[in-house]
Order: structure tokens, then C-alpha cells, then sequence
């Protein structure tokens, strides 16, 4: 008995290893809600996990965040009424994250004119800074300028930015 119980385990032990490998073969497909305003036409994907944050579900100030742990990542999309010059975002942003939410130490880590995938011209800003708990925030901002007005979807995390952080702001999209 105590050898059949041996090879019973070692076979469950191999059938869950199986079963997470064959899992893992075709890899998770991540699902994506989306935003849509339509009042200035476009819409945004954001991961399904997220949920909006009702106090800020404004009709020019949108965020939505992660269900668990620490509320990070959060995906923003921020229309502003005047426009923002391509060349003013990065002087605009560090002084909007130092007076707004207090960072310290920010830096720009990088800045490039960049394009949406329907050829919009766009500005892409990555910066890490220190809020008032110390830890270090990493923040990307696309900016894209439309009628007068400057719209920007923005990503931040407590973490390093991934790919896939990084491909939800280029997943506005403009729509007639």
C-alpha cells in the first residue's frame, strides 16, 4: 500500500504539471474593457480587471484602477480644454505630478514625438517620481492635440512599466 500511494502521488504530481504546462502553452488571453467617450469620439482599452474609480468619472477626467492589492496600476484619460503644445508637456506634467500629488524627485526618463496606429501625431512621456509614501511611481502620458483640445491617457504603476502597460495609451483610438 505504501508504494501505490508513492506512485499515486507522483502521478498526481505529473498530471498537475501537465495540466499547468499545456495551461501555460497557449497563454492567457488578456481580455479588455473599453472606455468610450462620445462626445469627443474615441475610446480607450483598459485591462477587464480594472474597475472606474466613481469619484472620478468625470465627464473630462476619467481613472480606473486595479481591483486588488495597492490600486496600482491606474489608467487615466484626462481631456483638457486648451490645448497643449507638444513642446510644453514635459514642463506641464512634472509641474502638474509636483503641486497635484506631491512627487519629489521626478524624472524625465524619456520624451518622443510618436504616432496612434490611425497616423495622429502624439507625445509620448515616461518620468518616475516619489509621492509622499517614498515609493518611486512610474507614469507614461500620450498626449494627442484634437479641435482645440488636449487628450491624454496616462498610465501609472508602483512598478517598472511593461509592454503591455505601455500599449494602453496607444490603444486610443479617434472614430468619426
Amino acid at each position: 500500500m505504501k508504494g501505490s500511494s508513492k506512485n499515486l502521488f507522483i502521478a498526481l504530481i505529473v498530471l498537475t504539471g501537465l495540466v499547468l504546462l499545456s495551461s501555460c502553452a497557449t497563454g492567457p488571453v488578456a481580455k479588455t474593457g473599453l472606455y468610450e467617450n462620445k462626445e469627443y469620439r474615441f475610446t480607450v482599452e483598459y485591462p477587464e480587471n480594472f474597475l472606474p474609480e466613481p469619484e472620478n468619472q468625470l465627464k473630462k477626467f476619467v481613472v480606473f484602477s486595479a481591483r486588488e492589492g495597492s490600486g496600482f496600476p491606474i489608467v487615466s484619460v484626462v481631456i483638457s480644454d486648451k490645448k497643449i503644445e507638444f513642446k510644453d508637456v514635459p514642463v506641464y506634467i512634472v509641474k502638474r505630478l509636483e503641486t497635484v500629488i506631491g512627487l519629489s524627485n521626478t524624472k524625465i526618463l524619456s520624451k518622443k514625438h510618436t504616432k496612434l496606429t490611425d497616423g495622429t501625431p502624439a507625445y509620448e512621456l515616461i518620468v518616475t517620481g516619489m509621492p509622499f509614501g517614498g515609493m518611486v511611481l512610474s507614469h507614461m502620458f500620450l498626449f494627442v492635440n484634437k479641435s482645440n483640445k488636449t487628450i491624454h491617457v496616462g498610465v501609472i504603476t508602483s512598478e517598472e512599466l511593461s509592454e503591455d502597460l505601455k500599449k494602453i495609451p496607444y490603444s486610443l483610438k479617434f472614430y468619426k
